[in-house]
């Protein structure tokens, strides 16, 4: 059985369950199963820190939570 890391060109140390992936010249975070959770869509992902994640996409910037949903900003 082939492992799940071999289809992403980086896989980064896991951060409460979640690890960065990089595919191609997009950006995305997986669990530990190799799960999709924030779709690799994005130019950069930085890793979870209580619950959220920064991601930028283009000039872009916001959070995402664990399920890979945008956090609102209040």
């Amino acid at each position: 059985m082939k492992d799940w890391r071999e289809q992403f060109d980086y896989v980064g140390p896991f951060s409460e369950g979640r690890s960065r992936v990089r595919l191609g010249i997009k950006w995305g975070h997986v669990d530990r199963e190799g799960n999709v959770t924030t779709p690799i869509i994005y130019d950069d992902v930085w890793p979870f820190y209580e619950g959220r994640a920064r991601v930028r996409l283009g000039n872009k910037s916001f959070y995402v939570d664990l399920n890979g949903n945008e956090i609102k900003e209040e």
